[in-house]
């Protein structure tokens, strides 16, 4: 015996080192047009008014000018994700490492990512960059790409939801066959 040490091989498919990692989708959107700003002022009086802020209203985001973008309808110019970070069992946030965006997250050589609405059906396949798996870093790249063809889907047909923006993972979605997978959002 050598005392060398091997490691058994990796089964298929996502890999737990994915489990932990967070990352949020964020929106850009183009400048609104003066008839889109006096839509927005006239249909959605909250947006300048906090006090009238309806109680069906509930999106959290970011700023102002951001929620008038949206109501709008500005043009949705650039979806991308935010750095990725490690979810810690005290329920903080840390900064990956370079070393942790290294790990293998996915076994395989392509990944097959599936998204369902009641307009459209999307699936892409993307190649492993080594031909043979994704680290954490490429598969958020693939997660990012494939995104940005959803949310301009969804944005298109008007069904883009900005609270559901904290990447939850990929499960396996069979509903479409064997190894296709699909991403969860969360609010």
């Amino acid at each position: 015996m050598s005392g060398k040490r091997t490691r058994a091989p990796r089964q298929p498919g996502l890999q737990p080192c994915l489990e932990d990692v967070s990352v949020t989708v964020d929106f850009e959107f183009a400048e609104l047009t003066d008839q889109q700003k006096e839509t927005v002022k006239r249909e959605h009086k909250y947006i300048y008014d906090p006090g009238q802020v309806p109680d069906d209203v509930t999106c959290g985001l970011d700023t102002d000018d951001w929620l008038a973008r949206f109501y709008g309808h500005a043009k949705l110019t650039s979806v991308t994700l935010s750095k990725p970070t490690k979810w810690l069992p005290n329920e903080e946030f840390r900064d990956m490492t370079e070393r942790e965006l290294k790990q293998i997250a996915f076994v395989g050589e392509t990944i097959t990512l599936v998204q369902t609405s009641q307009r459209y059906l999307l699936t892409r396949e993307f190649d492993a960059p080594n031909g043979i798996e994704f680290t954490v870093k490429e598969l958020l790249h693939v997660v990012e790409r494939f995104e940005a063809t959803v949310r301009q889907l969804d944005w298109e047909y008007g069904r883009l939801n900005p609270d559901h923006h904290f990447f939850e993972g990929l499960c396996e979605d069979t509903s479409f066959g064997d190894g296709m997978y699909s991403i969860s959002w969360g609010s």
